[in-house]
């Protein structure tokens, strides 16, 4: 199984956890420079150090939970003195005690010759204090000074240039006209007042007046018509006399003829022949009257299919015969 990981990261041995690649030592005690076998022995002696230190700490912490279960162990001895089981029990937790701490008492001297081993790391060389930069001081500015006049000299000259060199007028520059936005005034619209009554003419008047009244007389109209519809006697239907409708001879004699061809087709199609003794027997019956057992469902065979060689071959052999006969 991969563990997807970046670039800069690496994977613990030890414990599987994923940690930076500048790591050199994990947080469960693997110490990658120890077991790498690269660098030099300073590294190596370093990667020692660690392993005895962490090896330290786990001794340290056996010793603690070994005399915590010494003085429980004792104590309970000390309410039961007759025990024998209990007084096994304090002096094995004893001797577990003391063998655990002359582990850690070796183990600390182990450290401390590893420590004398190391070569002493140079001191930082302290760097020298910088002095804050000051400020300079704001020098005032002199604003009043009296303008000196120019020399006489200097006047007259610049006088004799400009008069024996005519100077040119600049040319003058169109006016430039300048175009102010026209604003349109908004047309003051008057308000529309509702005129009270609407005038009517006479005539128009007249006419609708003429229309209403024609409406009603025809509603009037058709009401009374309705109402003398249903006052009125309902007419009986004349009876047709049955004398017409009495077909011809012929025509009867050809419908029974024809009765009789459609029952005796029926009765052709409820019953079959027997094989045995040719007699019409009815359609249900499974066993004739001359001992002949019918199969059932015999006259619903599946039908016969061919293919088209073998009823050409069928259809040769009969116009053979056809042709011998």
């Amino acid at each position: 199984m991969s563990v997807a990981h970046s670039i800069f990261q690496k994977i613990c041995p030890a414990c599987a956890s994923i940690i930076s690649v500048t790591t050199e030592c994990c947080e469960c005690g693997y110490a990658f420079a120890s077991h790498q076998g690269e660098g030099s022995s300073d590294n190596s002696l370093e990667a020692t150090l660690r392993d005895e230190e962490l090896y330290e700490n786990y001794l340290a912490a056996r010793s603690a939970q070994a005399h915590e279960a010494a003085r429980t162990a004792l104590s309970e001895f000390a309410l039961l003195p007759d025990d024998t089981r209990k007084a096994a029990d304090a002096e094995l937790a004893q001797e577990v005690a003391k063998s655990l701490e002359a582990d850690l008492n070796e183990q600390r001297a182990k450290i401390r010759a590893l420590q004398a081993a190391l070569p002493k790391r140079p001191e930082p060389i302290p760097s020298l204090p910088v002095a804050a930069p000051v400020a300079a001081k704001p020098q005032p500015i002199a604003v009043d000074q009296e303008i000196k006049p120019a020399p006489a000299s200097m006047v007259s000259i610049s006088a004799s240039v400009t008069a024996d060199k005519p100077v040119a007028a600049p040319p003058s520059m169109p006016p430039v006209a300048v175009v102010s936005p026209v604003i349109e005034a908004e047309p003051v619209r008057k308000p529309v007042t509702k005129p009270d009554s609407i005038p009517t003419s006479p005539l128009i008047s007249a006419a609708r007046a003429a229309s209403v009244l024609e409406s009603i007389k025809q509603a009037k109209a058709r009401e009374r018509a309705d109402r003398f519809a249903q006052m009125a006697p309902q007419e009986e239907p004349e009876t047709k006399s049955n004398t017409g409708s009495v077909p011809p001879p012929a025509f009867r004699a050809e419908q029974s003829a024809r009765a009789q061809q459609a029952i005796s087709n029926i009765k052709a199609l409820d019953e079959k022949c027997c094989p045995n003794c040719t007699s019409s027997v009815p359609n249900n019956t499974t066993r004739c009257r001359c001992g002949y057992a019918f199969v059932a469902d015999s006259n619903n065979l599946p039908t016969l299919t061919l293919c088209t060689g073998d009823f050409s071959a069928l259809r040769d052999s009969l116009n053979l015969n056809l042709r011998r006969t």
